[in-house]
C-alpha cells in the first residue's frame, strides 16, 4: 500500500451521473481512488420551482440543477509541475491533468455501464478552482489552494465583456442578414478543435483529417483542370492518400515549379493524421495522445491555409 497519497479536490459545473461514494479506478497500472458528492444546485428552472427535496433534470450536461463535487486520490507525492500547452499557450499543471485522466476512466466505464450517452469528459477548465492535500499514516497535510484554466487565464474588465472586433461583428451582422453559405472546412475544424478542448483527441483527429481531405480535394480540382486530369481520377486519387500515395508524391504531381513548397514537418503531421484517422476508424482505436493531436491540427491547418492561397493565385 502506498505510504502517501495527493490528494486534489475540485467542483464540476455539471453531474457526473454516479452514485456518491468512492470509485478505485486503475489507468495505464496507475490506481487513484476518486470521490463523488452530488450537490442540489437549485430546485428552481426560471418561474418555475419543483418543490422540495432533490430534483434530477435527465440529460442535465450543463448542471442546471445540481453539479458533483469531486476528491481524487493518487500514490505518491505530486508537485505543482506545470507543462506549457503550445495549442492554448498556457502552463497546465500535471497533476489537474493526470485526476483528469482517472476521472475521465470512471466516465467512460460509467457510459459503458448505463448506456447514458449524454455524460461528457471532464475538460481541464472544468476543474478551475482546486485544493491539493497530501496523506500520509492517516494525515492530512494542507498544499496549494489556487486555481488553473489551463486555457489562457481569465478576462477581468470594468465594464460588458467584448467578445467581437468590431470588424467581427460587422461580418456576423451581415452573414446573418444575408444567410451567407459557412464554409464546411472551417466548421469542421472548428469542431476538431472543440474536440481537443473535451479532452477526445481519436475524434478530434477524424474531424481534422476531413479538413485535409476537402482541402486536397478543393486543390486536386483546381489544378487538375489546369493540367487536363480528369476529375474521377482526381477524386481516386484524393481517397488513396495515404495508402498508396504520399501527400507528398500527390503534391508534387499538381505543384507547378514557382509553387512555395511546405515545411516537412507539416507534411510529416499531415501523413501521421491520416494514418492514426485510418486507425480510429478502421480498427477502432480510441487512444490517441494529446500533444500528437495538437500538433497534426496545427499543421493540418496550415496545410489546409497553404492549399487555399495556392488556390487564390
Amino acid at each position: 500500500m502506498a505510504k502517501q497519497w495527493t490528494r486534489i479536490k475540485f467542483e464540476l459545473p455539471f453531474v457526473i451521473p454516479v452514485d456518491d461514494g468512492v470509485y478505485e479506478v486503475l489507468v495505464s497500472g496507475g490506481k487513484s481512488r476518486v470521490s463523488i458528492q452530488r450537490v442540489q444546485r437549485t430546485l428552481t428552472a426560471g418561474l418555475f420551482t419543483f418543490g422540495s427535496g432533490v430534483a434530477d433534470l435527465k440529460y442535465d450536461t450543463h448542471g442546471r440543477l445540481a453539479f458533483s463535487k469531486v476528491s481524487i486520490e493518487i500514490p505518491g507525492h505530486f508537485e505543482m509541475t506545470t507543462r506549457h500547452d503550445k495549442f492554448f499557450d498556457s502552463d497546465r499543471l500535471t497533476i489537474i491533468e493526470k485526476a483528469i485522466d482517472h476521472l475521465n476512466r470512471l466516465v467512460d466505464v460509467s457510459r459503458h455501464v448505463t448506456g447514458n450517452f449524454s455524460v461528457g469528459r471532464v475538460r481541464y477548465p472544468d476543474t478551475l478552482g482546486f485544493e491539493i492535500s497530501y496523506l500520509s499514516d492517516g494525515k492530512e497535510t494542507p498544499g496549494a489552494v489556487g486555481m488553473s484554466t489551463g486555457t489562457g487565464g481569465v478576462v477581468m474588465s470594468g465594464g460588458p465583456i467584448r467578445y467581437l472586433t468590431g470588424d467581427q461583428r460587422e461580418k456576423l451582422i451581415r452573414s446573418l442578414q444575408e444567410e451567407e453559405k459557412l464554409d464546411p472546412s472551417i466548421s469542421f475544424l472548428l469542431d476538431a478543435k472543440s474536440s481537443i478542448l473535451d479532452e477526445d483527441y481519436a475524434l478530434a483527429t477524424v474531424l481534422a483529417v476531413v479538413v485535409l481531405e476537402v482541402a486536397l480535394s478543393r486543390f486536386a480540382m483546381e489544378r487538375g483542370k489546369k493540367k487536363g486530369i480528369e476529375a474521377d481520377q482526381i477524386e481516386r486519387m484524393v481517397k488513396e492518400i495515404g495508402i498508396r500515395i504520399s501527400i507528398d508524391g500527390f503534391l508534387k504531381l499538381l505543384l507547378d515549379p514557382s509553387d512555395p513548397t511546405l515545411d516537412d514537418k507539416i507534411l510529416e503531421s499531415c501523413s501521421g493524421a491520416i494514418t492514426t484517422r485510418n486507425n480510429v476508424v478502421h480498427k477502432g482505436i480510441r487512444f490517441v495522445t494529446r500533444e500528437e493531436t495538437e500538433e497534426r491540427i496545427l499543421a493540418i491547418e496550415k496545410m489546409a491555409n497553404y492549399l487555399a492561397s495556392l488556390n487564390a493565385r
